[in-house]
């Protein structure tokens, strides 16, 4: 679901939208990720995909994983804390 992907990376992750060609608004969404990164969802994927802790990720780093945190309970969104093996706290 492109427009609920694009929802969620622009306002939970704050992604800035990139434009994306009129021809494929309706099955792209492209966002900025640091200096010249860029993240492309794409419609038309006929198998699932398992994004969890065990699966497939990939990472975004956060100044504060705390503040992190209490911004995903605010908005009741669902996740997984756990704390690495070296201490490290992550966020699925």
């Amino acid at each position: 679901d492109i427009q609920a992907s694009a929802k969620f990376y622009r306002d939970v992750l704050g992604l800035q939208p990139v434009p994306v060609p009129d021809d494929l608004k309706a099955i792209r969404a492209w966002f900025k990720i640091g200096e010249s990164q860029q993240i492309h969802l794409l419609a038309g994927r006929t198998e699932p995909v398992v994004n969890d802790r065990n699966g497939s990720h990939f990472a975004v780093f956060v100044e504060n994983i705390d503040q992190t945190e209490a911004f995903l309970k605010k908005r009741n969104l669902t996740y997984h804390l756990q704390v690495r093996f070296d201490g490290v706290k992550q966020i699925y």
